[in-house]
């Protein structure tokens, strides 16, 4: 296609045209079309559900790490807390060792 034939398509696709002496009547007709209120429809609704049962779903996983993650830090500053009681146990008895060691018998 030559740019001449091209240039004559775009013209006569974007010659003007009269839209009619009804045009405002069917543009305003539409417009109060699309603001009517809809009723929801059982696909809508379905989409919904399965949407809020998305979310659910991916918040019950979240808590569910949530939790978890809680008790691991429970978890290991108990651990850390028995290990100190203990080293302050073995500290006595090596001191009570130490000085049953150092005492004349």
């Amino acid at each position: 296609m030559s740019e001449h034939e091209l240039e004559q398509h775009l013209r006569s696709a974007m010659r003007p045209v009269d839209p009619g002496a009804d045009f405002c009547e069917r543009v305003l007709a539409r417009i109060e079309a699309s603001q009517a209120p809809r009723r929801p429809t059982l696909a809508r609704w379905g989409s919904l559900s399965l949407a809020a049962c998305v979310l659910a779903g991916i918040g019950l996983a979240h808590w569910h790490q949530q939790v978890q993650q809680q008790r691991g830090v429970q978890a290991s500053e108990q651990l850390l807390q028995a290990l100190n009681i203990v080293s302050v146990q073995l500290s006595d008895v090596r001191a009570l060792v130490g000085r049953q060691e150092d005492s004349p018998r």
